[in-house]
């Protein structure tokens, strides 16, 4: 059967434990209303990727964001490999609804730095409806940075959503798209 992840309004920083977030991952499911995905980090010092700091939406999976946020996460690499989705990795269908990706950073030494909030990989559609993508940062040392608030490879649909503050920095290598970077079949923006 289905299984969602409902936070009531009991506690306004209330975090989503990692055991519910395991739980709704195996049943590829997961509904966060209004709570709130801070302060995490993920770190690698191999040569593989890192994904999604805050949250990762593996491929098939379903995510839908209700009056959420996802604040202060971290994808960083110490080593040779990328660092994807800061807040958020989407490689699946989710859904934002008057949510927020904030303040969230993907960091790479000398790989790529990808999406500093989300990153919206190949074959997955991202919908964000009256949210935020505000002030999160893509950074690498030596290789390219993308997408500093969001970088797209996939389909997008942004509905009276804002985008803004966002950087992507590389100091010797390209840095492209600070608010959004769209290498996917589709983006659509509407006000």
């Amino acid at each position: 059967g289905q299984h969602a992840i409902t936070m009531a309004r009991q506690h306004r920083d209330m975090s989503v434990r990692a055991s519910q977030l395991e739980e709704a991952v195996k049943e590829k499911r997961r509904e966060l209303e209004e709570s709130h995905v801070r302060g995490c980090v993920v770190n690698r010092t191999d040569a593989n990727q890192v994904v999604g700091g805050g949250v990762a939406n593996e491929a098939n999976g379903r995510l839908t964001m209700r009056d959420s946020s996802i604040t202060e996460c971290i994808a960083t690499h110490s080593g040779s490999g990328p660092a994807t989705g800061g807040g958020l990795l989407n490689q699946g269908v989710a859904e934002l609804c008057a949510s927020t990706i904030e303040e969230n950073r993907a960091i790479a030494s000398s790989g790529a730095a990808l999406g500093g909030g989300v990153t919206n990989d190949r074959f997955s559609h991202l919908s964000a409806i009256s949210s935020s993508i505000s002030r999160n940062l893509a950074s690498s040392g030596s290789g390219q940075a993308n997408g500093g608030g969001l970088r797209n490879n996939g389909d997008v649909d942004l509905v009276a959503s804002r985008v803004d503050d966002n950087q992507a920095v590389s100091s010797t290598s390209n840095a492209l798209g600070g608010g959004v970077f769209n290498d996917g079949a589709g983006a659509f923006l509407k006000t």
